[in-house]
């Protein structure tokens, strides 16, 4: 039951009588019982008067259905029909009481550190609550089948994301808007809403901050609403489902020292039982080079990634590209991220590199970044490594070994291989016994530090075999010493094999 007290004055001025009503246990209901509010323990202030009703009223606010939805705090109903200040002042029992209003006309209903939860998350903050007509059914005279909502403007709204034990993401300065949505098919009601909101992380290993948007679907169908709110026209478009999640397109987030740039996407979710935030992503790019120059990108990443008081840990797929000059490359590749053991693994299989013009083929590549020196490089290690000198038909001289590693930096890569089989297939009955070899690769035009313990490569740009010891046949002609087979180009532009012969004894016959 409500209490009421009434007071009637007259205004000697204009002749009129205004009454005052000072209530307690208030009960006011907004919207219905499938998508509304109800306010209780309320009290409040009434002005009557020809002109009007003026009200301000303080109340504990349930959003319906409770089991849904839920709010916390006390909200203040204000009600002014007329188009003049109200400022009055109201004896309640020994107290006075100051009932001061803005010119209207308005109804709505709103409140300061106020907590709404919404599928097991909280947003705090400012909320300003008005009702609305969103659909008029086609039967104009009666509302059943109208689509009505609670319109809630937001500001300064806060948000966490976690696990169930830690705040994984840290939602911040939301505004905008949220429908609580009643039509004629019940299934289709809850709310729904979109924010603008700064994001920040809160796990090691993961840095990430900007504006967002935030967006909320508990209706499980497509919302596609628009309304005038101060003379502007806001509107919003929502995908069907049950979900809160917040993201943006062309952002950057760091893991474990890497940049990711792309789309992304956050939202609470469930996995193997446990609450995790996920990170769902697309069109997502990794640079990686000496902080000047991106030599290595990887393109085209999609996936997801879950993050929770552990830190990030999943993998994704993408594609490859080198971009450094004389290479032609392009693969698909796995990244793997685990921030907890420090793993950032970009990994390939099947690998077909065109070097200076030469196939290098690998069953599994793995891209790692190192410092040579002072100098930022990307290592390539690759295994069951294969690359092949040809003469543009036929493969002369083929190099294998079970692993190597590709130097790469700003101005192409580099390779040293001294251990694994060299065979050949010359031309014109040529045999070549190899006893030990040395691959060098070098495609840039300077000297080349390899960090492998040896000297630096030579200024390239080139590919070349060095026999260090063994014997070449030529029908009866044995020559036995070095031999360096290096592709080059005639003055035709046709690819020719060269080799040079070092310190060769020659032998005729047996």
């Amino acid at each position: 039951m409500s209490d009421f007290s009434f007071e009637q004055v007259s205004n000697p001025l204009t002749g009129t009588s205004i009454v005052k009503v000072a209530a307690n246990n208030l009960r006011v209901s907004l919207g219905s019982a499938d998508a509304g509010l109800r306010l209780t323990e309320g009290s409040g202030l009434f002005l009557i008067t020809s002109y009007g009703l003026a009200a301000e009223i303080s109340a504990t606010v349930q959003i319906l259905p409770a089991d849904v939805l839920r709010i916390e705090g006390r909200l203040t109903l204000q009600i002014n029909t007329t188009q003049t200040d109200v400022d009055e002042t109201f004896r309640v029992g020994a107290a006075t009481r100051q009932l001061a209003l803005p010119a209207g006309p308005y109804f709505r209903l709103e409140g300061t550190g106020i907590v709404i939860a919404v599928a097991g998350q909280r947003l705090a903050g400012n909320f300003v609550f008005e009702q609305v007509v969103l659909d008029r059914g086609a039967d104009l005279v009666a509302t059943t089948d109208d689509t009505t909502a609670i319109r809630i403007a937001v500001s300064d709204v806060s948000l966490g994301l976690g696990d169930g034990t830690t705040e994984i993401v840290s939602l911040s300065n939301g505004e905008g808007f949220l429908l609580i949505i009643s039509g004629p098919n019940p299934a289709e009601n809850g709310i729904a809403g979109e924010l603008t909101v700064d994001i920040e992380t809160n796990i090691p290993g993961i840095e990430f901050s900007g504006t967002l948007n935030l967006e909320i679907n508990q209706t499980g169908a497509a919302v596609n609403q628009s309304f005038i709110v101060d003379n502007i026209e806001e509107e919003f478009e929502l995908e069907a489902g049950n979900y809160i999640r917040v993201g943006g397109t062309n952002l950057s987030i760091e893991i474990g020292g890497q940049t990711l740039r792309g789309n992304f996407t956050f939202e609470q979710a469930t996995v193997a039982g446990s609450p995790v935030t996920t990170l769902t992503f697309s069109e997502v790019e990794i640079a990686l080079g000496d902080g000047t120059t991106d030599f290595v990108r990887v393109t085209e990443g999609a996936g997801m990634l879950i993050l929770d008081s552990n830190g990030v840990r999943g993998s994704f797929m993408g594609v490859i590209l080198l971009d450094v000059p004389n290479v032609t490359f392009g693969s698909e590749i796995k990244v793997t991220i685990d921030t907890a053991t420090g793993t950032f693994e970009f990994e390939a299989t099947n690998i077909l590199l065109n070097v200076l013009d030469q196939r290098i083929t690998a069953e599994r590549l793995v891209i790692t970044q190192t410092t040579v020196g002072t100098e930022s490089v990307i290592t390539l290690l690759l295994t069951t490594f294969e690359l092949a000198i040809s003469d543009g038909t036929t493969d002369l001289v083929t190099v294998s070994a079970a692993s190597t590693s590709l130097v790469v930096n700003s101005l192409g890569l580099g390779l040293r291989i001294t251990g694994g089989t060299v065979s050949t297939n010359l031309p014109g009955g040529i045999g070549l016994i190899v006893d030990g070899f040395a691959l060098l690769l070098n495609t840039t035009g300077e000297e080349l530090d390899l960090g492998d313990g040896f000297d630096p490569l030579a200024a390239g740009p080139y590919v070349r075999v060095e026999i260090l010891s063994g014997t070449l046949t030529v029908g009866p002609v044995s020559v036995v010493g070095g031999f360096v087979f290096q592709q080059q180009t005639d003055l035709t532009g046709n690819p020719v094999t060269r080799i040079a012969i070092d310190q060769a004894r020659l032998t005729v016959g047996g």
